[in-house]
């Protein structure tokens, strides 16, 4: 366990570390394993994390897809998690398979996500208030203001995006591009506030991918798909229209009940385990026994075998102890 636990945490700081070569042969010999390339600011295979509070436990892991290996290419998936006694912050990107510098857009938006520090917030008057009756002013006032804080998070996470391609282009015009959308992702955040009986949960997507939320009434979807022009297209952080007020309140979703679990998968996930309302309770079931073993998370993720599926994929579960 990592030591720096109030620190912002993702993939390459949270204790991960590069895997091996994959055993694909007992899935498809037609399937090669190159290793990742020496491209600039590249992805190592894949990574894993675990956090453990009094009060909820955390496992992530994200490993290269097949595609990936079989043309020696990055990982485009990359995740971070910010934790605290009284908030887990939790965000997933996916970069556009298309743009040859998604992942770095991926990676600088994930991180950004998180970097705020919500810890502040957490005095006692305002606990009390997330805990009052849901039409009370007291917690309608604070569910908006943390609502309103989530989406501006959107904001902080472009900004380090365009930030970042800049930098970059000033430094190696020659290498990286300044222009934006060529370090496209996808974006599912989750703030996660566990009450006395209750959670308190904020999701914010855009694109692809899914959240979902575990209880005893079932499983609730709160994954936000918007399509694009064409059939088949997704939406990312950069894609125009994506950050108004409008379109971010549509993404924004608020729950607040006794929640068991919660999982965020990317669409390499997502895709296999659909449809959502259905299959996301067996990847609950295929992946809790990994609670407590990151590791294993990352064997079973660069493992499992399903005909047509070739993407990187990531997924973070947190659970609440009873």
């Amino acid at each position: 366990m990592d030591e720096k636990l109030n620190e912002p945490r993702t993939a390459e700081t949270a204790g991960g570390k590069t895997a091996g070569v994959a055993d694909i042969g007992k899935t498809a010999e037609v399937w090669q394993t190159l290793p990742v390339p020496e491209s600039p600011e590249p992805h190592p295979e894949s990574d894993f994390v675990k956090v453990e509070k009094a009060r909820y436990k955390v496992t992530a892991a994200s490993v290269r897809g097949r595609k990936h290996k079989h043309e020696g290419t990055n990982r485009d998936d990359f995740y971070a998690i910010r934790t605290d006694e009284n908030y887990i912050a939790v965000c997933l990107c996916d970069g556009a398979g298309s743009k040859r510098f998604s992942r770095i857009g991926a990676k600088l938006a994930a991180e950004s996500a998180v970097s705020r520090n919500f810890a502040k917030l957490f005095t006692p008057e305002f606990i009390e208030n997330l805990s009052k009756e849901a039409e009370s002013v007291e917690f309608l006032t604070e569910v908006s203001g943390l609502a309103s804080k989530v989406r501006a998070l959107t904001a902080l996470a472009y900004k380090a995006v365009e930030d970042g391609a800049i930098k970059r282009n000033n430094e190696q015009p020659d290498v990286f591009p300044r222009d934006i959308t060529d370090y496209e992702s996808t974006f599912l955040y989750a703030l996660i506030i566990p009450l006395k009986t209750e959670t308190l949960l904020f999701t914010l997507t855009i694109g692809d991918g899914n959240i979902a939320a575990f209880s005893s009434d079932g499983v609730k979807l709160l994954g936000v798909t918007v399509s694009g022009e064409y059939s088949g297209e997704t939406e990312f952080l950069e894609s125009d229209g994506v950050l108004t007020e409008k379109s971010l309140r549509a993404r924004t979703r608020v729950i607040r009940e006794k929640i068991d679990a919660i999982i965020l998968a990317t669409d390499g996930v997502a895709d296999d385990y659909f449809p959502a309302d259905t299959e996301f309770i067996r990847l609950l079931s295929d992946i809790s026994p990994f609670e407590d073993n990151a590791e294993g998370l990352r064997d079973f993720l660069d493992n499992y075998y399903i005909r047509g599926s070739f993407d990187d994929r990531t997924v973070a579960l947190i659970l609440f102890p009873d």
